[in-house]
């Protein structure tokens, strides 16, 4: 483990101690305050990922259209965070949150699959028309769900699938210390992400859906947390090897 391995496991220990306790705490307002102030700040934990492709050769060559990603979803997401604090505009950047997060999720499981790292032509088409369709249809319901609730389940156990998978049995140019990591991250992002779920708190006895709303700032920075951390060491996991090459793009 480098030091920006040891820094981010040190801030999950750490987060999650302080994000348990709070959580476990009877007082709103201290969730209100501390989830209003976390669910901001918690986009920072992006930063190793950025400093990974700006470390990485490879990734510097040929992950400019992951990068660029990479910076809508944290700009989307940030926007979307300070418009719903402000109350304005939340409606309007709803849209481009989740099918920004979508496009990202979608992304990393595309770059993390493909033998080579770097997706096809018709793998870019296919991530966008996904971001097209969620950007859409993404509030409309299905069976109970949203449609980018849907969506990112699916990338979520696909992602797990995939990433365990791979832990249990290596191959060439994969890390099997990172990829455990990651699979656990996974899981922990996929249940933090379930929690702030609309939907989900919605078929829940009222008390308890009145006590998942004053604590959402808590959860979804937890969700960043886990996530932006899955993101980091999943591509850290793809590791350099001389079988790596670019496709041509689009």
């Amino acid at each position: 483990m480098d030091t920006v391995d040891k820094a981010i496991a040190w801030i999950l220990l750490l987060f999650t101690t302080v994000s348990i306790v709070l959580l476990v705490i009877p007082l709103p307002t201290v969730h209100e305050i501390t989830g209003d102030i976390f669910v901001i700040l918690t986009h920072a934990m992006i930063i190793p990922v950025f400093i990974l492709f700006c470390k990485d050769p490879w990734y510097r060559k040929n992950g400019q259209w992951y990068i660029a990603i990479l910076s809508n979803s944290l700009a989307a997401s940030v926007l979307y965070h300070v418009c719903k604090l402000a109350d304005v505009l939340q409606r309007e950047t709803t849209h481009w949150d989740i099918s920004s997060q979508n496009l990202l999720l979608l992304a990393t499981l595309l770059i993390l699959v493909d033998e080579d790292n770097v997706p096809s032509p018709l793998g870019y088409i296919s991530i966008s028309m996904c971001a097209i369709f969620v950007a859409s249809f993404g509030e409309a319901t299905l069976f109970g769900l949203k449609i980018f609730e849907w969506v990112a389940g699916i990338i979520f156990i696909v992602l797990f699938g995939y990433v365990f998978k791979r832990s249990c049995s290596a191959v060439p140019g994969r890390n099997n210390s990172y990829l455990y990591v990651a699979s656990c991250l996974v899981v922990a992002a996929g249940f933090t992400f379930v929690l702030s779920t609309s939907t989900i708190k919605g078929s829940l006895h009222e008390d308890v859906t009145k006590s998942l709303d004053d604590k959402y700032g808590l959860i979804h920075s937890m969700w960043h947390v886990y996530a932006y951390s899955m993101l980091y060491f999943t591509l850290k996991a793809i590791g350099v090897h001389p079988g790596r090459r670019a496709r041509a793009t689009i």
